[in-house]
């Protein structure tokens, strides 16, 4: 026999997202079909019942590196999504915007000598490292978290290019910072800033993301609630007034 389920999936951010998502909900056997919705958040998966249940898609779901909700649960979800994002941006841009000015400040040379006269530039290296370890890992952690399971199923998206571009710059500027004689001469240059702007920025575009996809949600959820609950209909000869679930094929509608 074969039902429909819809259920809320959390933690999409593109089209590479969705299709992502269909793909491991199509891998479940039993599947006839599968729709996955950005704007709404929903999947809508049809399916034959002795071969798989709901479980088996939240799982499926899961395992790809997204969560699952309730659609009763929807409005409390886009809150929470948005509120996490907000804290992390919050965080981000505290720690990066003074990150900026330290690594920015020495390309002019006043601030450059009174830079060095207040700490060496070892020193001021390594409170790089402590500003921008923060943004990466806790901040933009949702970023690895995704990134990592998207390259473990072979399928990269924006999380892993994030993760990987943002990491890059991390681990480079980790190595030359304590080992600075592995590199060519010139070459030992810091990124830690690079990492921060990177993870601020893309959180930015996050968070306004959600305050729009939530606009979205409720607009629609808005007009799904114009439709009408009843209908009137004309049955031997007399017009009645009856809720919409209790008409049958080849009734007469009265508009």
């Amino acid at each position: 026999m074969t039902i429909q389920t819809v259920f809320r999936v959390e933690g999409m951010s593109c089209a590479g997202c969705v299709s992502r998502v269909e793909s491991v909900i199509a891998a479940v056997p039993g599947v006839e079909d599968a729709t996955v919705n950005l704007a709404t958040g929903r999947a809508a998966i049809k399916f034959l019942e002795d071969q798989s249940s709901e479980a088996d898609f939240r799982e499926a779901i899961v395992a790809a590196g997204y969560g699952v909700s309730d659609l009763a649960d929807t409005a409390k979800s886009q809150r929470k999504e948005i509120a996490d994002l907000h804290r992390d941006v919050i965080i981000a841009a505290l720690l990066t915007l003074p990150l900026l000015v330290i690594a920015k400040l020495p390309l002019m040379p006043s601030a450059a000598d009174a830079m060095q006269r207040i700490l060496s530039g070892h020193s001021w290296a390594l409170i790089e490292l402590a500003l921008v370890t923060p943004v990466l890992f806790y901040a933009g952690a949702r970023f690895i978290k995704s990134g990592w399971s998207e390259l473990r199923h072979l399928n990269p998206g924006m999380n892993s290019l994030v993760m990987i571009g943002a990491g890059a710059a991390y681990l480079y500027s980790v190595v030359v910072l304590f080992r600075p004689t592995l590199f060519p001469p010139g070459t030992a240059q810091l990124y830690f800033v690079a990492a921060g702007v990177i993870v601020t920025l893309i959180l930015v575009g996050r968070y306004l993301e959600a305050l729009a996809r939530g606009r979205t949600s409720q607009a629609i959820s808005a007009l799904m609630q114009l439709e009408p609950q009843t209908a009137r209909v004309v049955r031997d000869d007399v017009e009645l007034e009856i809720p919409v679930d209790d008409l049958r094929l080849g009734d007469v509608l009265v508009v």
